[in-house]
Parts: structure tokens; sequence; C-alpha cells
């Protein structure tokens, strides 16, 4: 059971990511999971450099306002925690590896060292779109499009989810066609939170 996560971020300091919107694509069931997380302060009381920073990726990049959310990180931490229990998580690039890694304190695997490409560079995909206006027509930076075409993509990445026949110095353990190889993904490691 496999899901990939994907996530758009505001900054509380220059260095210190804050989650705005977070998305989680089952791929088994083929659900999808969406948040958009309220603000925990108001936009005022950020530094002026870092207020720069996040208008830059309101008007540019996510098109996600400060204001927007309904639903606190917290209550966000513990849904996932849950829904996330027992399964393969994979996101796209180290940054975001490790910050769900330490997040949710489960290891979490990066899509990059499969070879994924950028979502813009995904073809043959399925149309898909967000919830949000801003977000429509073939929009590509949002959290839903990306978990979405990143799971796509794992899904049918051969590499991934077959396991190949002959000459594979892997021991499989008899696991299920459809599922991610558990020897496989040892071998490509993943970001874990020590304890």
């Amino acid at each position: 059971m496999s899901t990939v996560i994907d996530a758009e971020f505001f900054y509380l300091h220059n260095s210190q990511l804050l989650l705005k919107e977070v998305s989680v694509f089952h791929i088994d069931t083929k659900q999808i999971q969406t948040f958009l997380i309220k603000s925990a302060i108001p936009f005022d009381a950020l530094p002026l450099d870092v207020q720069g920073t996040n208008n830059y990726c309101s008007n540019s990049l996510h098109k996600i306002s400060w204001d927007s959310g309904y639903v606190s990180k917290e209550v966000v931490d513990s849904i996932l925690k849950r829904s996330l229990s027992g399964r393969s998580v994979f996101a796209k690039g180290c940054q975001k590896a490790r910050f769900f890694s330490k997040m949710l304190r489960i290891p979490v695997y990066n899509l990059e060292k499969l070879d994924c490409p950028k979502v813009d560079e995904i073809k043959h995909a399925p149309s898909f779109s967000c919830l949000l206006p801003q977000h429509r027509n073939g929009y590509n930076h949002c959290a839903q499009v990306k978990a979405m075409k990143f799971g796509w993509w794992l899904q049918t990445h051969e590499w991934c989810f077959k396991c190949f026949n002959g000459g594979d110095a892997f021991d499989h353990g008899g696991h299920l066609p459809d599922q991610l190889c558990p020897a496989k993904l040892k071998a490509l490691g993943a970001w874990v939170v020590s304890k």
C-alpha cells in the first residue's frame, strides 16, 4: 500500500517552512485527501523580509492566500498519522521527504531517487484538477495535482511496482504484484527521523 504526499508552503522565518496545503494520494484505493491549513499567526507578525517571500509564494507560485484555510496543523498531523500508518510514503524532493518524515515520524521515500520527473514533464497522465478555483485548468503548482500526478507516475513505473523476472538480486519476500517490493524499498533508502 503506497501513498504519495505533496505540499505547498509559506515561511515563518527564512528557513522554517509553514505547511499551507497538503495532499495525500493513496495509489491502491485512488483516494485523495487535501487539507488547507489555517495560519497560526497573523501575517503582519512576520518579519518584513519573510512577508515579502510569502507574498511572492502567494502571488507567483501556489496562489493561496495567507488567511485561507479551514483546519489546524495539529488536526492535519493527527489525520495524516492515522491515514499513513503502515503505508509506504513517497514525496518528491529531499526537502519534502525530510519535512514529512520529521513531521509524521515515519520513513518517507524520495521519488527523485527513482528518477521521477518534474510534474510538468510527466507525459500521458490523466488530467487532474484541484477544487481550489485558482488551481484549475492544468495548474501544476498545486499539492493535490502533484500528489496525483506523482502517484500516477509511481504506479505506472515498472521499476517500482513489478519485480523483474530473473537476474534480480533482491529477495522479494512473496509480496503481491501491485505492491512495492520491500527489498527494493530498503535498497532505495528513506528519510527516517531518529528516535
